[in-house]
């Protein structure tokens, strides 16, 4: 049984994690901030706390390794399902080189896709009896199609796509709404010199939209909004010609 008004961040010492437990953290809700690093999980809880008075713990997990995803799922559903689960982990470091290195290949797909197809499988029992709840899976823009530089994570991006899609035809829809975020550049470190700063956006202004979006119950989103039409004309050029196009 979801325990109302708690929302669980898998990733939450990321930008948009912390963005997103702010978020609802701001709105009085219970948080429960999930990652690798137990330390940063501490300081961000920490701040949290500060920031907003709310009530905040923490899970560590690895997304990499079996048995922590398994240690994860039991602490969740010994605390109890929460409302809102968000899973904004993700990796795209060395995506570049990844199609001539197997281990960055299965890093990236690890990250992006099978852990988290893994934890949620372990909770799926759970959720097939939970009502009102809401997972999101923050995805990308890159998912959409594949780009000669970027295609194994894209194809991660893709799997995952494709996965919530089978965990909306799976689940009641009266029980466990599934969001997928198709998340363009957000402006950050990271992604910088990467696309023009017209088409990034904030980590907040992304959060936001996202909180918007559960609440709506919506099923896929693109953040920002204008990504949907790119990718709409994206998709539908020809192969023989896309690959021809100066697409990076």
């Amino acid at each position: 049984m979801a325990v109302p008004q708690t929302a669980l961040i898998l990733g939450a010492s990321s930008m948009l994690g912390r963005a997103l437990a702010l978020e609802y953290a701001a709105l009085g809700w219970r948080i429960v901030l999930c990652g690798r690093d137990v330390e940063e999980l501490k300081r961000c809880a920490a701040d949290l706390a500060i920031r907003t008075s709310a009530a905040v713990d923490t899970i560590s997990v690895d997304l990499t390794d079996g048995p922590s995803i398994d240690k994860c799922a039991v602490e969740i559903l010994t605390k109890g399902l929460p409302r809102v689960t968000i899973f904004v982990a993700g990796a795209i470091d060395g995506a570049a080189e990844a199609p001539y290195d197997p281990v960055i290949m299965r890093n990236l797909h690890t990250i992006n896709y099978m852990g988290v197809a893994h934890l949620v499988g372990a909770l799926l029992p759970a959720l097939k009896a939970a009502s009102g709840s809401t997972i999101a899976f923050i995805s990308s823009v890159a998912g959409d199609r594949g780009r000669r530089s970027n295609f194994v994570y894209g194809a991660a991006k893709a799997a995952l796509n494709t996965y919530c899609q089978g965990l909306r035809a799976l689940l009641p829809p009266n029980a466990v709404s599934i969001l997928t975020v198709k998340l363009g550049y957000l402006d950050t470190r990271m992604a910088y010199g990467l696309a023009p700063s017209r088409l990034m956006c904030s980590p907040g202004y992304a959060a936001k939209v996202i909180r918007r979006s559960i609440e709506r119950r919506r099923m896929v989103v693109y953040v920002p909004w204008f990504w949907h039409w790119i990718c709409l004309v994206v998709r539908v050029i020809p192969e023989r010609l896309f690959i021809r196009l100066p697409i990076p």
